[in-house]
């Protein structure tokens, strides 16, 4: 049953909601990795967008700890050219395929700024 499925998820900001300039800014930064480990079936991926000016493309990356330390892209987890605002995009991700077990978000800004937030869910292994 969905509602069950939905009730069970754990949701959590790997790019809390910033007014992003640079590439910098629009990035999973120290403590911001979410530890994939846990998790059970599919991690649902949400990029939200406010007002924006110009355009952004973003990516999903592994690390081996909240630190992203060894960050390494994660092969077809894109989100091309993010450029209309209040706008929502969503990727599926098995978390088998974040190697290290950590993931982080990389948001390149072409020009900016960009409003923009990112969160992970998911439903987390029963022990």
């Amino acid at each position: 049953m969905l509602h069950n499925q939905a009730s069970a998820a754990t949701i959590t900001n790997i790019l809390p909601p910033v007014s992003a300039s640079a590439t910098s800014n629009a990035t999973s930064s120290t403590g911001h990795w979410l530890d994939v480990r846990p998790y059970d079936g599919e991690i649902l991926v949400t990029v939200s967008t406010g007002a924006l000016t110009g355009s952004m493309v973003g990516k999903l990356q592994s690390g081996t700890d909240a630190n992203g330390t060894s960050a390494a892209d994660i092969t077809g987890a894109t989100f091309a050219n993010v450029s209309t605002a209040n706008q929502t995009r969503t990727y599926s991700l098995d978390p088998k395929k974040v190697v290290g077990g950590f993931l982080g978000f990389v948001g390149t800004i072409t020009t900016g700024p960009i409003l923009i937030g990112v969160t992970a869910g998911g439903k987390k292994k029963y022990v």
